[in-house]
């Protein structure tokens, strides 16, 4: 009877348990790629050297009126690139401390944000990276 069980029915059992543990990692793997499939969520790190956006601040220098549904700001990078990244209102600083140039900021950004900004005779759209979570020094 034991070898009857060992070779006949602990192998079917073993194969049914994988092809369980397969499905079930699969069924997983899936549900969690759907569900954020329209969130790229990436850290970014520097010091902050302007409070409002590089792209918003020249916009605004030619005459545009930009809509920005909170605070703009760029940063500098550890390898020495700039970056303007939008702060919509409801994101709070985590740190609870002000946003200002001069200070280390470290966070999540999330999926780009279109700013409108126009004038009396056309309409452009910048382009921004959102924050999602922040704090600064």
């Amino acid at each position: 009877m034991y070898n009857y069980i060992m070779k006949k029915i602990f192998p079917i059992f073993l194969l049914s348990i994988s092809i369980f543990i397969f499905i079930l990692n699969f069924s997983l793997v899936n549900a969690s790629t759907i569900s954020n499939a329209n969130v790229s969520r990436t850290s970014f790190g520097g010091k902050i050297t302007q409070t409002k956006s590089i792209e918003i601040e020249q916009k605004e220098s030619l005459g545009y009126k930009c809509e920005v549904p909170g605070q703009t700001i760029t940063i500098r990078s550890v390898n020495g690139y700039s970056k303007s990244y939008l702060i919509p209102m409801a994101v709070k600083n985590k740190s609870a401390k002000t946003i200002s140039v001069g200070k280390w900021i470290l966070g999540l950004k999330g999926s780009s944000v279109p700013i409108t900004c126009t004038n009396t005779t056309t309409t452009t759209i910048v382009s921004l990276p959102s924050i999602i979570l922040f704090g600064t020094s």
